[in-house]
């Protein structure tokens, strides 16, 4: 597990130096201390070129969470942070028998990146089921507020239908009726009169699918209007 774990180091800072200082040198030094029965591990690249300042081991801070984790199952203790020179130096100690090695002061470092990789996983978590339920919130009052819009605007007052005449043309006829008018007869309205070419429904109540006015015309002349409701025998729809 401790070989493991050195190997892991080594290639999570060399990715690190390879992503953020290309071309800038690396060093690795490994020294085994058997009074201490401790392996030590040290991963320094210098400043990237432009004397931009080195970034941390990982973007995300995840990299360096499962680093630290490896490291700390195999008894050790991870450290990292600014090089002397401006750099970054990623260190880690081991045991060689077994024995724990002491937290490192600058541990509580990657505690706080783990805390933080928390944050953004809860936070994506609460962004993934909020968005959507707001979405359909959203959308949802948008569909009311247009169907509550239509109805108001399809309602034929009493007065308006009974200044309607029959023998009057259509379109003149239309000009003083609501501009919105129901896609169709509603469901379970009794059949349209015979030779007719077509009818125009009207709520008489914003709230209320029937009853409704209907208004049918012939030649382009309005040939009948009346105050239909729901049939109550299926056989008569």
């Amino acid at each position: 597990m401790v070989g493991r774990a050195v190997h892991r180091v080594a290639q999570e800072a060399l990715t690190n130096a390879a992503k953020h200082a290309p071309g800038a040198p690396v060093r690795i030094r490994i020294v085994r201390d058997p009074r201490a029965q401790a392996l030590s591990v040290a991963v320094t690249h210098p400043a990237p070129p432009g004397g931009a300042p080195s970034p941390g081991l990982a973007s995300g801070g995840t990299g360096l969470v499962g680093l630290d984790e490896r490291v700390r199952l195999a008894g050790g203790a991870l450290t990292h942070g600014p090089a002397p020179d401006g750099g970054f130096a990623v260190r880690a100690r081991l045991p060689l028998a077994g024995a724990p090695v002491p937290r490192a002061p600058q541990a509580p470092v990657a505690a706080r990146e783990l805390s933080r990789a928390r944050r953004q996983v809860r936070r994506g978590l609460v962004q993934a089921v909020v968005a959507p339920a707001a979405a359909v919130v959203v959308l949802g009052a948008l569909i009311l507020a247009y169907q509550e819009y239509g109805a108001s605007r399809s309602v034929l007052t009493r007065d308006q239908f009974d200044r309607v005449r029959p023998g009057e043309q259509r379109a003149t006829l239309l000009e003083r009726l609501p501009d919105h008018p129901l896609d169709g007869p509603p469901a379970g309205v009794g059949p349209e009169p015979a030779g007719t070419d077509a009818c125009t429904y009207f709520r008489t109540d914003r709230f209320e699918l029937t009853p409704v006015y209907r208004l049918c015309f012939t030649g382009g002349v309005l040939s009948s209007k009346a105050l239909v409701d729901d049939v109550p025998n299926e056989e008569l729809r």
